[in-house]
């Protein structure tokens, strides 16, 4: 039985005092746990440890934010994650960081090519509370809201999309409507494929929710972000897979322009 996670935190304050200065105690008690699993069914056994997986895989994610003085560590220790981005945006373009989160990467752009002017938007208000307080440089804003309908109109030249179509369920009505609400010369995609580990796939077969984020409407074949890509008019100059991502430089089609 799936026990809620407000039981634990209820029970917290009780146990913290005795288990917290005892990280070894801890650590035998959850090797305890999963060694009880051995003799259980295999398949039962396996959503109880993919359980604790995403679990322990969550509160990763917190302590790296925490880590990181509320940017996520893997801004700084996985190469290339802004470095993709950086080198494909030409100088004095105008930059558009769709779903931008706290502001990592446009503050990057910003600062790393020449006479660029970079503006990010998110839904999240206090992501943007946080992006505007973190960095502030003359050549970056932010606002908060849908990139679609809330932002001044604007010349953009480059729009970045940075884990951010995974999350949207009209992928392609989005990527047109930012065609011709800002008509650019190129869109930076980084999406996940859904082969980023053999968990996945296991947990398909489990029938139980196989992508890395609750909030994921989708994870990529490279055939699914092709056919997406071209719908919605675009066409892909460059793709690589980094970090199980597809890292993608795309161009707007003529008839599109």
């Amino acid at each position: 039985m799936k026990l809620p996670l407000s039981l634990p935190r209820v029970l917290l304050p009780c146990v913290r005092p005795i288990l917290a200065p005892l990280p070894k105690l801890r650590m035998l008690l959850v090797k305890l746990c999963v060694l009880l699993e051995e003799k259980r069914d295999p398949e039962q056994s396996l959503r109880w440890l993919f359980e604790i997986n995403d679990f322990t895989e969550e509160c990763i994610d917190r302590q790296a934010i925490a880590w990181g003085n509320g940017v996520h560590m893997k801004h700084k220790v996985m190469d290339g994650i802004h470095d993709f981005f950086c080198e494909r945006v030409p100088p004095g373009s105008m930059v558009l960081d769709v779903g931008c989160g706290i502001g990592a990467l446009a503050n990057e752009i910003a600062q790393s090519v020449d006479r660029v002017q970079v503006t990010g938007i998110d839904y999240n208000a206090e992501h943007i509370q946080f992006a505007k307080e973190r960095y502030s440089i003359p050549n970056l804003q932010f606002f908060q809201g849908d990139a679609t309908l809330d932002l001044p109109e604007q010349s953009v030249d480059i729009i970045i999309l940075s884990s951010v179509l995974e999350h949207i369920t009209d992928r392609t009505g989005f990527l047109s409507a930012l065609i011709r609400a800002y008509h650019p010369k190129g869109f930076l995609i980084r999406v996940p494929t859904c082969e980023q580990h053999f968990h996945a796939a296991m947990k398909r077969n489990l029938g139980i929710f196989c992508y890395i984020d609750r909030d994921h409407k989708t994870e990529y074949t490279l055939n699914q972000f092709h056919e997406e890509i071209n719908s919605a008019g675009l066409g892909v100059n460059s793709l690589e897979i980094r970090w199980g991502d597809i890292w993608a430089e795309c161009c707007v089609s003529d008839n599109e322009i």
